[in-house]
């Protein structure tokens, strides 16, 4: 699994410490697989980005599956991603 660190982008919907798990087609399980499926989308391309976020519901921590579309940036305008 991957986990970004960042700001939330301008739409709010990633938040830091989301798990990226796909983005369109491509399983994300590590930083290489991350980076191999960007390599197939340019700047301002639209994708689907299926991410895996945990919530608190009566004192229990459990993950909630988020699918959103994003537009992408070019690299000065990238994300920093972490591996957790």
């Amino acid at each position: 699994f991957m986990c970004i660190g960042t700001r939330r982008d301008e739409s709010g919907f990633v938040e830091l410490g989301d798990i990226i798990v796909e983005i369109e087609d491509y399983t994300i399980n590590n930083e290489v697989d991350l980076l191999q499926s960007l390599e197939s989308f340019k700047p301002g391309d639209k994708v689907r980005v299926t991410v895996e976020r945990a919530e608190s519901l009566k004192g229990e921590i459990r993950m909630k599956q988020l699918v959103f579309i994003i537009q992408l940036r070019a690299q000065s305008d990238s994300v920093k991603i972490k591996l957790q």
